[in-house]
């Protein structure tokens, strides 16, 4: 067996599963399994599920809600194929996505291949895919610095998503996703691997379409709970920062930089914090190590933008107040004038 698709489905709408389940039976490849983790699903989804036993290539495991990342991580020790790919059940592949995903794990023989996402709301496509030459990587550092965004490498994209990539099953363990985080676990995912390979190759074909809608895995975390359930990530994403050398270092902390005013803004946004709370929450952020490492940073790192030295001097000179009056004009008076915030 050569590919391995796992599926975590948790209540998604019969008809989405129903379109993904077509995409895969027109892909021209049969060399795969399709294993179908129903995470504790309602009866009615479940039944559908149960719908497809007997199909030869499709395996279904059935068990209690415990979140997307154990789902993939049970799906990770079911599989039998010697790639693993990850969908997630509301969204949809091109009908010669494992065409294209053979022609290049033939030919190149990496250890993960990353392709490219785009969006879609009501099949309107959000996005137009970068146009690039495959890039073959044997520097994970520099596929890490992809992964971060870095300016130099900005023609190519890494996501932080699984989906849309595979990878060699003997990189994964049994528990490869992290049951400690319920945000921002798949980076993590993508971050742990690529130090572990030595073949990486990044593609410009388009592998995959995200559905934007109002019940994917993700929705709705970005309200009141942001800020406990980000931190988490920060933690554990800064303890790998000890494996990495030069600029791939520095950009693990302009990451995390960004990362933490995403935070305040949405504390200052969804919560209405008034300046004592805020103050009171800055200060017990910044008594963290993994948050106070981010005033290591130095001015003359090439990576960060405009942006970043004027985030990181607010941070240096603790500014606790010009930070909460900038982010609080930003949003009060987005509301004034009726403008949507989009801030993510």
């Amino acid at each position: 067996m050569k590919y391995s698709i796992v599926i975590p489905i948790y209540n998604t709408p019969i008809p989405d599963i129903e379109n993904l389940i077509h995409d895969l039976s027109c892909q021209d490849i049969k060399d795969y399994e399709v294993i179908l983790v129903d995470d504790g699903s309602d009866i009615t989804i479940s039944e559908y599920i149960d719908s497809f036993n007997g199909t030869p290539e499709i395996k279904i495991v059935h068990k209690s809600n415990e979140g997307v990342s154990v789902a993939r991580n049970i799906g990770i020790k079911e599989s039998r194929g010697e790639y693993i790919i990850f969908i997630d059940s509301d969204d949809r592949i091109p009908h010669n996505c494992l065409n294209i995903i053979d022609s290049y794990i033939t030919k190149y023989e990496p250890d993960i291949l990353f392709g490219q996402i785009i969006r879609k709301r009501s099949n309107v496509e959000l996005d137009k895919p970068k146009r690039f030459k495959p890039y073959y990587i044997i520097d994970k550092d520099d596929a890490i610095r992809i992964l971060l965004g870095a300016k130099k490498f900005k023609k190519y994209t890494i996501t932080g998503s699984p989906c849309a990539n595979v990878y060699k099953r003997t990189l994964l363990k049994e528990e490869s996703f992290s049951k400690k985080l319920k945000l921002y676990e798949d980076y993590l995912f993508n971050f742990e691997l690529l130090l572990n390979c030595s073949k990486i190759l990044v593609i410009d074909d388009v592998l995959y379409y995200y559905n934007m809608n109002d019940y994917s895995a993700t929705h709705g975390l970005y309200g009141k709970k942001y800020d406990k359930l980000s931190y988490p990530f920060i933690r554990e994403f800064s303890k790998l920062i000890n494996y990495l050398t030069g600029e791939a270092r520095e950009e693990v902390r302009v990451f995390n930089l960004r990362l933490f005013y995403r935070i305040v803004a949405n504390t200052i946004k969804y919560q209405k914090a008034s300046y004592a709370y805020f103050y009171k929450m800055y200060n017990s952020y910044m008594e963290q190590e993994a948050i106070n490492d981010i005033k290591n940073l130095e001015f003359s790192i090439k990576c960060m933008s405009l942006m970043d030295y004027i985030k990181l001097l607010f941070i240096k000179h603790n500014a606790i107040g010009v930070i909460f009056i900038l982010f609080k004009f930003r949003y009060g008076f987005r509301r004034i004038i009726g403008v949507k915030d989009y801030y993510g």
